[in-house]
């Protein structure tokens, strides 16, 4: 069998237009909507210099050195499961938007085979929460 022949090589070269780089300069508005394609409900984008994150700089930037601007998306939650005081159900709804919200990151961060360095945290706690900012919190007695 011919490798071009193969399926999934005949998928891949079938899909090389919606692989396009990005463009040369990726602006907030190209990264939004590079966000709700890939599901989010709605999107920004947040330069690192913003005056608002003064006390959060330090922590943004140990968990990624690079950052300059951040992107922040939603993934909205169904309000029965989550009112609900069936554990069962809001777990179930929690964890089902945080899968949601992982997927959409994990093909957000795919930049980074375009070029563009890019990187996603947890949706979730974070799993070091001892160097997190708010680890005085999760110390026991």
């Amino acid at each position: 069998m011919n490798l071009a022949d193969h399926p999934t090589v005949r998928r891949f070269q079938a899909n090389a237009e919606e692989r396009s780089a990005p463009p040369s300069i990726v602006d907030a508005a190209w990264l939004r909507h590079l966000c709700l394609d890939c599901g989010a409900d709605t999107a920004g984008l947040v330069e690192i210099s913003r005056p608002a994150l003064d006390d959060q700089r330090d922590d943004i930037l140990r968990y990624g050195p690079p950052t300059k601007p951040f992107r922040s998306f939603v993934s909205r939650m169904h309000r029965v499961p989550i009112r609900s005081p069936a554990r069962s159900a809001t777990h179930l709804e929690f964890h089902g938007t945080y899968d949601h919200a992982h997927e959409v990151a994990h093909q957000v961060v795919a930049l980074e085979e375009r070029g563009v360095r890019a990187m996603n945290s947890s949706a979730g706690l974070p799993m070091d929460p001892h160097s997190a900012p708010f680890s005085a919190l999760l110390k026991p007695f």
